[in-house]
């Protein structure tokens, strides 16, 4: 894995939470409930990426980012 991939790869997750915090300032559902459909594909969008990223630093021996887990 290459350091362009893994770049590509924490900018997908970056994309991803974007999407997911702009979905939360405009969805209705998702600021009273805490949950719509849209809201929870975003969410496991979201956590694919970050988990694939984590899997990614591990396979290479990178240390995990710091906030990874909270």
């Amino acid at each position: 894995m290459t350091l362009l991939e893994t770049t590509a790869e924490e900018r997908q997750a970056q994309q991803a939470y974007e999407g997911l915090l702009a979905h939360f300032d405009e969805c209705t559902p998702c600021q009273v409930e805490n949950y719509c459909e849209a809201g929870e594909r975003l969410r496991r969008a979201h956590r694919a990426t970050r988990s694939a990223l984590s899997g990614t630093a591990a396979a290479t021996g990178a240390p995990p980012s710091p906030r990874e887990g909270s």
